[in-house]
């Protein structure tokens, strides 16, 4: 069975983010970009526990998984499982970036800081 997916805001802008950088040296790029992080979700949505569990010290990061995107090493998906209601929430962004940890922690909790 097919988990629902939430794309948090701040995934929706990592996403748009990445892909105007790709773009500014190679649209085409850029377009199969998009088309890979919607590939590897909807592989997640099939299988979400296909994302290696992740463990940051911060305890609002507790349980969160993440997955390269196909064919784009760099780039890579975290995601947070929720069990209960069958539903993956998304984050697209890329491992070198500072301000990934800063956005989500910080909030009063998880779901505050990735703009829920």
């Amino acid at each position: 069975m097919t988990w629902a997916v939430a794309w948090r805001p701040v995934a929706e802008g990592d996403l748009t983010d990445c892909a105007a950088y790709i773009a500014e040296d190679n649209v085409d790029a850029a377009l199969r970009f998009v088309d890979a992080v919607e590939e590897t979700v909807a592989a997640l949505a099939e299988s979400p526990m296909l994302g290696t569990a992740t463990h940051f010290a911060h305890p609002e990061l507790a349980g969160l998984r993440r997955r390269v995107v196909n064919r784009f090493k760099r780039y890579l998906i975290s995601t947070e499982v929720n069990q209960q209601h069958r539903r993956l929430s998304s984050c697209a962004f890329s491992p070198g970036s500072a301000t990934f940890l800063a956005r989500w922690s910080s909030g009063s909790s998880l779901g505050h800081a990735l703009g829920c």
